[in-house]
């Protein structure tokens, strides 16, 4: 049976899952880890890839790295791997950096563990032709001198001494600067389309006792525990709109912006699905909604308040302009 990765947005909120092959073939976030291992004379182990494997053959490559399993943590997975990799089970893993790692091969959440280990391993896998230990300095000569180092591994590497550097600065900085705290909000909502006599009307809201024109949208996980974001959305459109609709494509526009809640800064990041109208009446809107219209295309700019909004309908009409 093959391996089944979570699909996730830029923010890692789960969206779907799919096997690695599809989600590589439509170039979907999934999620990845890296562990460096570092011994005591702050060496990091290098493994060299076997010449055998399809991706990076005969490259040098982080300790170790693996795709993350749907339904898996990041820690569970580096732990997993390293286990399988290097043949032994490590017992404090150090989260050092998240990062995005996107390329025209994948697009991965990457999460960047270290791993303290003084012995080199006793077995390692097929995939793996060597393992050593080699000093940072000796690394950046080698990346000077053009060995081959796959990319991700140069990522990780250079967020590493980052997190080094980072560590440094603190020790001698005497006092801290406070900062403002911000609270961080996420939603879901739907951009929703429907066709009638070869032209596409889109569905706008607008809430009670407020004068801005939007779509539907509101908190993941608001009512149900473990909610992901397209349920969310599909939720928010019929709760709101009493609009059925499905989702055409798994990976959601986002948008963010910064409010103020009373003395706190909010940061909201609204994940907006792009949706096909089924069935349902908009004048069986939901209490909180002073009105439900399905707009003409040409009107939808003019009708919507707020700029991200306007861009994020941009980008579905886009969408269905290509596909369609």
């Amino acid at each position: 049976m093959a391996e089944l990765l979570d699909i996730v947005s830029e923010d890692d909120v789960v969206i779907g899952k799919d096997t690695r092959e599809n989600i590589h073939q439509k170039h979907l976030i999934h999620r990845g880890i890296h562990v460096l291992v570092i011994n005591r004379q702050k060496e990091i182990l290098l493994q060299k890839r076997s010449k055998l494997v399809d991706y990076y053959p005969g490259y040098f490559d982080a300790s170790v790295g693996v795709h993350v399993l749907s339904g898996e943590t990041y820690e569970q997975a580096a732990v997993r791997e390293t286990q399988e990799e290097l043949g032994f089970r490590p017992q404090k893993l150090i989260k050092i950096a998240d990062y995005h790692s996107y390329s025209e091969r994948q697009k991965e959440n990457r999460r960047l563990f270290l791993y303290y280990h003084d012995e080199l391993p006793k077995s390692i896998s097929k995939e793996v032709a060597s393992v050593a230990f080699y000093s940072s300095d000796k690394i950046q000569q080698m990346i000077k001198e053009h060995h081959l180092f796959t990319v991700g591994f140069t990522i990780s590497f250079n967020k590493y001494l980052q997190f080094i550097d980072k560590n440094q600065r603190q020790m001698l900085q005497n006092q801290t600067t406070p900062r403002k705290q911000i609270s961080y909000e996420f939603s879901a909502g739907g951009i929703v389309y429907q066709q009638q006599g070869g032209k596409r009307f889109w569905l706008v809201i607008q809430h009670v006792g407020k004068k801005h024109w939007g779509f539907p949208k509101g908190h993941i996980g608001d009512h149900i525990q473990g909610e992901k974001a397209p349920e969310a959305a599909l939720r928010e459109v019929k709760e709101e709109a009493d609009v059925t609709a499905r989702i055409l494509h798994p990976q959601p526009i986002k948008t963010q912006y910064l409010y103020h809640l009373g003395k706190s800064l909010q940061k909201k990041t609204v994940y907006y699905f792009l949706m096909q109208y089924l069935a349902g009446d908009i004048n069986n809107h939901d209490w909180e909604i002073q009105e439900a219209r399905f707009v003409p295309e040409n009107e939808v700019k003019k009708t919507l308040t707020f700029v991200n909004d306007k861009k994020a309908f941009q980008q579905a009409k886009s969408f269905i302009d290509k596909k369609f």
